[in-house]
């Protein structure tokens, strides 16, 4: 069972001027100028029946409700109250020796869900005039199973979806990895996807009804290789991977509302370490490049840095556990805006956003093996950032609990 209730408030800046409604004048600086609030509630229960050591059945039920709203002057200008049902019942298989392949396993399912949405349109202005009640459905069925040969292990599945207002779609993945060794591996895979816009994103405000569906393919080539060093069995682990994918009518934002990019492009690198000098030291690095392009405008897609570098130290000995970790985010293309909130640049409005870096630190104790105290410090550095353009991310927080576990020990 899981239950979790968010609630979120933020006041928004809105650009200086004065504003008349009928018996009353307001000026946009007030605190009140634009508040934003999203709700979110989810709920999921699950359970699994071992028919057999090698058959199992597990069924899932839930949900999730959002509220979704814009404020401004006191007043609501638009709404959004979504939900969304779901369930899935999935069989797994451990078959063992099939057809001269070893460790097969099979897992089959089936899903539903269903979404409604309630949405109310002022396009920022009170109070809002456009209301609209939707809802969609969609099913599917799918199947993935794994194996081994020798050195070779291979993966498979396909998954056929019905889309409410989209149709029947087929989607599929087929992959293998071989052991060069007991230490390293080289591995590869080849997949489709798709995704249906959703009711937020054809209906709200900001969203665009007539919106394709998304459709994608993609490959990788990857390996990794663990090391022997500094006394430890895993003294030195390697990992290198690329991967390119293509899309069709990728969903993105527009600067004001969702829509199509007609063919997108998108190439990752990712290469990481990980260095352990005693028993009680992790120490990790990574760098991923990623050149992600809209091929038919021929410019960058938005919000997608070229560089993320990535480092980390992470210490467990005796009770104390403690992690630091650092997040460089390079240069990246962005919606740009002055301090009014209109585009600073020419049309598209868009240009270069600076790069940022983040840390986070974090150090525990355990009491007992049931009890643990820690703190945490996000953003410990208090960086001034932002991920988005013109939105500001969160200042240096300083989060302190107690983490109880249940159980004999």
């Amino acid at each position: 069972l899981l239950a979790r209730h968010r609630e979120a408030r933020a006041d928004i800046d809105v650009f200086d001027f004065e504003i008349v409604f009928p018996f009353r004048e307001i000026r946009t600086d007030s605190p009140d100028a634009e508040i934003a609030q999203n709700d979110v509630t989810l709920v999921r229960l699950g359970g699994t029946w071992d028919l057999s050591d090698a058959l199992s059945l597990r069924a899932t039920v839930g949900g999730i409700d959002q509220e979704r709203a814009q404020n401004r002057f006191g007043e609501l200008t638009d709404g959004f109250e979504g939900e969304r049902r779901f369930a899935d019942l999935t069989l797994n298989w451990r078959a063992g020796d099939v057809a001269g392949l070893s460790d097969v396993a099979i897992v089959a399912g089936i899903t539903g869900e269903r979404e409604k949405a309630e949405i109310a349109q002022g396009f920022g202005f009170p109070p809002p005039f456009s209301f609209t009640n939707a809802e969609q459905e969609q099913t599917g069925a799918f199947v993935t199973a794994q194996g081994r040969a020798g050195a070779f292990s291979l993966t498979g599945a396909v998954r056929v979806d019905d889309f409410e207002g989209f149709g029947t779609q087929t989607t599929w993945r087929l992959g293998a990895s071989f052991e060069v060794t007991e230490q390293a591996r080289i591995y590869g895979s080849f997949g489709t996807s798709f995704r249906a816009p959703s009711l937020y994103e054809r209906f709200s405000s900001a969203g665009t009804p007539d919106l394709d569906p998304e459709r994608g393919q993609s490959w990788e080539l990857g390996a990794d290789a663990r090391f022997a060093a500094f006394g430890q069995d895993l003294g030195l682990e390697v990992n290198a991977l690329y991967r390119h994918t293509e899309l069709e009518d990728m969903i993105d934002f527009a600067g004001f509302s969702y829509a199509n990019v007609d063919a997108a492009e998108i190439d990752t690198a990712e290469l990481r370490a990980a260095v352990r000098p005693t028993s009680w030291l992790t120490l990790r690095g990574g760098y991923v490049f990623t050149d992600a392009q809209d091929t038919v405008a021929n410019t960058q897609l938005l919000r997608r840095p070229e560089d993320v570098w990535l480092a980390s130290a992470a210490v467990e000995h005796g009770a104390f556990t403690g992690r630091l970790s650092w997040r460089s985010v390079g240069d990246r293309e962005d919606f740009v805006y002055d301090d009014s909130g209109f585009g600073a640049a020419a049309p598209p409005y868009t240009g270069t956003v600076q790069q940022y870096d983040v840390v986070r630190a974090s150090l525990g104790y355990d009491f007992s093996p049931n009890v643990t105290a820690y703190i945490a410090a996000d953003n410990a550095l208090d960086e001034t950032y932002e991920a988005a353009n013109g939105i500001a991310s969160a200042p240096q927080a300083i989060t302190v609990g107690l983490r109880l576990r249940a159980g004999s020990n």
